[in-house]
């Protein structure tokens, strides 16, 4: 065997509760922002471009989180939240859909936080 072939691989990284679920959230937010973008657009014609715009840039904002939180790192994520407050410049009936994600994230934080920390003491 050469030196190529000998070598193991890298045991993946355990992902704990709190990433799994966040990421679940985060692919929720997507789908959300997805069907916010096509009600916005048809409510505010004269701004189409602007909400289509603004939207696929705040998806792929959350992929990038999506993406980034997978690797660990939460500070991006975290702000993602704050980002997808930009569409109720638009209409502010959109903060009712942010309101109840940023609930859902903390709900999710939260309780991932409380397995993570149950299964290091276990």
């Amino acid at each position: 065997m050469t030196g190529k072939d000998a070598r193991t691989p890298k045991p993946r990284r355990v992902r704990t509760a709190s990433e799994s679920l966040l990421s679940i959230v985060i692919v929720m937010e997507i789908i959300t922002l997805f069907f916010a973008m096509l009600t916005l657009g048809g409510l505010h014609r004269d701004q189409i471009v602007v909400t289509v715009v603004a939207c696929v840039l705040l998806m792929a904002f959350l992929v990038l989180a999506n993406a980034t939180l997978k690797l660990g790192v939460h500070p991006i994520a975290h702000v993602s939240q704050a980002a997808l407050g930009l569409p109720a410049i638009v209409d502010l009936a959109y903060l009712w859909v942010w309101a109840i994600f940023l609930i859902f994230w903390v709900a999710c934080f939260l309780k991932g936080k409380q397995l993570d920390d149950r299964k290091d003491n276990a």
